[in-house]
């Protein structure tokens, strides 16, 4: 059953497993791809050694110039992916004035989701390479940044499978993203839970995980 007042509570609600064990010590696999729903989530490390989730898309982060974003980094190209991911510049505006439309120039703007963007927002696009993003090609830079946004990198909608590389920066103990030490779990269940791909790295073969969800 669901939180109470939110919709479909008075039904059936199924419980979904993906456990698993590494099947690779140097690269990182698939636990859960995209899904369009879920309500609950838990992961836990079974295992005697460290791992790493990978939780969403690829990463990168961006520069600006004279008001335009002049350089994107990829900071983490991701793997798995079948289709480009679409990249949005979020924030680094400055908020829009009254009914006139005028900036109000004392607000210096923030680089992150929730915040202003420009008017005239920058627009790129990203190369593949062996299902990893390599590049993001900036298309046009935009006019009015004064802060540097927040690069948001999503899923085709149709790829699910795409998803965060933890084994970035790889090595026989070394990994990224969200790490979960032996016998650690991790629960997120809400009226929100977010629904991007999961993946896990651990650099000891046969390392066992659990993973809980309900949609």
């Amino acid at each position: 059953m669901k939180l109470v007042g939110v919709g479909d509570q008075h039904k059936r609600d199924f419980s979904f497993f993906a456990d698993g064990v590494i099947l690779s010590a140097s690269a990182p696999q698939l636990i859960l791809p995209e899904h369009t729903s879920r309500s609950a989530l838990w992961l836990q490390n079974s295992s005697s050694a460290t791992m790493w989730f990978g939780i969403g898309s690829a990463r990168a982060t961006c520069t600006i110039a004279g008001g335009a974003v002049n350089a994107v980094t990829v900071v983490n190209g991701g793997f798995g992916f079948t289709r480009p991911p679409i990249v949005q510049f979020l924030g680094g505006g400055i908020t829009p004035g009254g009914g006139n439309f005028t900036p109000n120039t004392s607000y210096v703007g923030a680089g992150g989701p929730g915040f202003p963007s420009p008017q005239h927002p920058a627009l790129a696009h990203c190369v593949l390479t062996g299902g990893v993003v390599t590049s993001i090609v900036i298309d046009d830079s935009g006019v009015g940044y004064v802060k540097p946004p927040y690069v948001f990198i999503s899923n085709d909608p149709l790829d699910p499978n795409g998803c965060f590389d933890p084994s970035k920066p790889s090595g026989a103990s070394a990994g990224s993203g969200f790490q979960l030490p032996p016998g650690n779990s991790w629960t997120f269940d809400s009226s929100v839970v977010f629904t991007d791909p999961i993946a896990v790295f651990c650099a000891t073969i046969n390392s066992s995980f659990a993973c809980w969800w309900a949609t």
